[in-house]
């Protein structure tokens, strides 16, 4: 029997995620950045010494088959000349000096910094000396930009409107961030320890460990399962596209809106709307509407082409990523020799997507990656840093999925083969669903004494449904808690999950609402207690 039952709140600590994660996302954003400008650069470099090489094969074909001593002449003039141009327009301009400028570097550094900080709850002198820095230098170069296009302005307000819309937007945008910042900060410095180490993004509070490094990156933890690690982070930096494309469009949308509003306010700056009779200038008048009626329909296709684009390349490279850490629960723990954590749970529910949560913007703004993300792929990012995250595979898979690492046994065979799993387990996760498979599972969990490295888990299908009182009883009978007493008086609450702890007791998990946000923080506050526990 439970020493004690302690019941958290997960409605209370879900808002304090949603106003703690995307700070730390867009930290993670920010240094994939950085990643993307590089294979950018490598990328077109690449592209255009091979055009420069096809261009030479084409002037030389002659020669080509007939003096190969030839093939050391090459002169490279296409690619000079393009790259020149690359390196010297606007666009690379600050990619160039990006990659030259001491400052930029330092800064880029220092960013980096900030990432891994939020990203391990390092908040000290170090991490806000770096965020001091980053983002003065970041606002002092807008306000820069913003004054000089006012002085523009106030010279002869013409079509530099539209700039100085872009710089109030801008201003806004960075408002706004700076605001979510100022609420993370908020609810950080009133944390408890054991809210800390559950709203946490790392899987440790160490700043410079290796597995913040991978998640400020993008990397999946268990990066170490693949066979092509190269070509996996490669993928895996690339997908983060999915994540950025969202912030990009709302970062831009204040080019449309400085569009519309010239359109609006142009006739009457240029001159050519006279109040008191029809335009001066009519022909003037047409094309100029026409044209800022147009061009912001135009960005807006552009826009939405690429947030099309983002999505579309990132999850491709999402997915190309995750084809490579498909292994089989043999190869996973060959890989990694440390005790397996064990997922328990119907077929039926493989890759079920969870329900999205009822979120701040900011939080589905910065977390769209995170949409569609099943229990299997949340306990594999939260569980591999306890242990390599190993399943059963469904005899009917034609191709493992990714998630937890597969393994197949015969109709005959699988009972013995998550019997021992389960001995061999440091943790067993179970995803409770009526299936006579899944409560002998969990039957033999309680009856082999396993219940004290076990979090049980109840399918999102139980919210608020009459069938939660029938499951809390059955999972009564055959663990012997008594559960009923103790949730009954929590109306309006259903029951997320509870797992049993041999010192302190009993921890159950209540919420209003059975959402992605509220399994990942109940697999955290399982899955961290367990790694305490192993590391004493």
């Amino acid at each position: 029997m439970p020493h004690a039952i302690e019941v958290l709140d997960f409605d209370a600590l879900a808002g304090k995620h949603f106003a703690i994660s995307p700070p730390c996302r867009a930290a993670q954003l920010a240094c994939s950045i950085l990643a993307m400008v590089f294979l950018l650069v490598i990328f077109l470099t690449i592209a255009v010494l091979f055009f420069d090489m096809l261009e030479f094969a084409l002037r030389h074909i002659d020669r080509l088959f007939l003096d190969v001593a030839e093939l050391p002449a090459l002169d490279f003039h296409l690619s000079k000349s393009i790259l020149h141009e690359l390196i010297h327009g606007d666009v690379f301009r600050l990619h160039r000096e990006l990659f030259v400028s001491p400052w930029l570097a330092l800064q880029w550094a220092l960013g980096i910094v900030v990432a891994v900080s939020f990203i391990s709850f390092r908040l000290d002198l170090l991490a806000f000396a770096a965020l001091a820095f980053v983002q003065g230098r970041a606002l002092y170069a807008k306000s820069m930009v913003y004054a000089s296009d006012f002085q523009q302005w106030q010279a002869g307000p013409a079509a530099d409107v539209r700039s100085l819309m872009d710089g109030l937007w801008a201003a806004a945008v960075d408002v706004y961030f700076l605001f979510v910042l100022g609420v993370m900060l908020r609810h950080y410095f009133t944390l408890s320890a054991p809210e800390r180490d559950i709203l946490r993004e790392g899987a440790k509070n160490v700043r410079f460990a290796g597995t913040t490094f991978l998640q400020a990156f993008g990397i999946p933890p268990n990066i170490r399962n693949s066979a092509r690690k190269i070509r996996t982070v490669l993928f895996a930096y690339m997908s983060n596209l999915v994540g950025a494309g969202p912030v990009l469009l709302f970062v831009l949308i204040g080019a449309i809106a400085s569009q519309l509003f010239w359109a609006l306010v142009g006739p009457y700056v240029m001159g050519w709307y006279d109040p008191a009779r029809m335009p001066v200038a009519e022909v003037g008048f047409k094309s100029f509407l026409l044209f800022n009626v147009l061009d912001p329909v135009m960005w807006v296709l552009f826009y939405v082409f690429l947030f099309v684009s983002f999505s579309y390349l990132g999850t491709r490279c999402l997915n190309v990523s995750r084809r490579f850490l498909r292994v089989s629960l043999e190869q996973a723990q060959a890989a990694d020799p440390r005790p397996p954590v064990l997922f328990l749970r119907s077929f039926r529910n493989d890759l079920e997507p969870l329900p999205a949560p009822k979120s701040t913007f900011a939080y589905r703004l910065f977390n769209y990656a995170e949409r569609n993300k099943s229990l299997d792929h949340l306990l594999l990012e939260e569980g591999t840093a306890l242990g390599p995250v190993v399943a059963l595979g469904d005899p009917t898979d034609t191709v493992p999925p990714y998630g937890a690492a597969r393994g197949y046994a015969g109709q005959g065979d699988w009972r013995r083969m998550v019997a021992d799993l389960m001995q061999a387990a440091s943790a067993i996760v179970v995803c409770i669903d009526d299936t006579d498979n899944l409560w002998w599972e969990v039957e033999q969990v309680s009856a082999n004494g396993f219940l004290a490295k076990s979090l049980l888990l109840l399918h999102p299908k139980y919210e608020r449904s009459g069938q939660q009182a029938g499951v809390v009883a059955k999972i009564e009978r055959l663990c012997g808690w008594p559960l009923a007493k103790s949730l009954g008086a929590r109306s309006g609450q259903s029951l997320i999950g509870l797992w049993f702890d041999e010192t302190a007791g009993l921890h159950v998990g209540m919420a209003s609402r059975l959402s992605r946000a509220h399994y990942l923080l109940m697999l955290r506050w399982f899955l961290r207690a367990k790694a305490r526990d192993a590391t004493r």
